[in-house]
């Protein structure tokens, strides 16, 4: 059975999971035992981290697109695109920053240590989000299958357009949703930049009855 798109989220997310705690103990390590392997490892894959996680971020707003949920489960998925945000943006701090010095200070390693821990609660909401609610799951009804196409050969045309359509969906969905009182970007800008157009009462995330 091919994959459809929904489906690249939860198969790109394990690689920032396991690399934040792999990055963070490593220096932890290294600090605590003075030791130069360490360090180089730690210092190396926070910036692996931080680009997987940009591109598992990518997926994640397509996905939350293409996804049937009731109203605890639409909660659970705003929650989870929110820390997965805060994450990639204090990662990538991290990963500047840490390009720059061989040692981590204590300040980097207590944030790391918060990053982990703000990634294991997005992930159990994930988890939660699937097999509790079904949401991306076909046999449960929870998913369009409509707006995810299969990743197969020969459905180009028709994958590439759900990608533009869905990330200018979800762009515009995620900054309303942070912003909701706010008119701080301009939407039509967004659609034209990604080439497509969205129109402006487009339904909220499916809802499941």
């Amino acid at each position: 059975m091919a994959m459809r798109l929904h489906e690249l989220h939860p198969s790109l997310s394990h690689y920032p999971v396991a690399l934040l705690p792999v990055s963070v103990g490593c220096d932890i390590c290294g600090v605590w035992m003075n030791n130069d392997n360490y360090l180089t490892v730690g210092r190396m894959t926070m910036p692996m981290m931080a680009a997987s996680a940009a591109v598992a971020g990518v997926a994640g707003i397509l996905a939350q697109e293409e996804v049937i949920a009731d109203d605890d489960g639409s909660e659970m998925l705003k929650t989870h695109r929110n820390l997965n945000l805060a994450t990639l943006g204090i990662t990538s701090a991290m990963a500047v920053y840490r390009l720059r010095r061989h040692r981590p200070s204590m300040i980097y390693l207590t944030l790391g240590i918060g990053a982990t821990a703000m990634v294991a609660y997005s992930a159990y909401l994930g988890g939660k989000m699937v097999y509790q609610k079904g949401m991306g799951v076909e046999d449960a009804h929870g998913v369009l299958l409509s707006q995810s196409p299969e990743l197969v050969p020969g459905n180009g045309k028709k994958i590439l357009g759900a990608i533009k359509t869905q990330l200018a969906r979800g762009i515009r969905r995620t900054i309303s949703e942070l912003f909701p009182s706010r008119e701080i970007v301009d939407f039509e800008e967004i659609e034209r930049a990604i080439g497509t157009e969205v129109e402006s009462d487009e339904p909220e995330v499916g809802v499941r009855r």
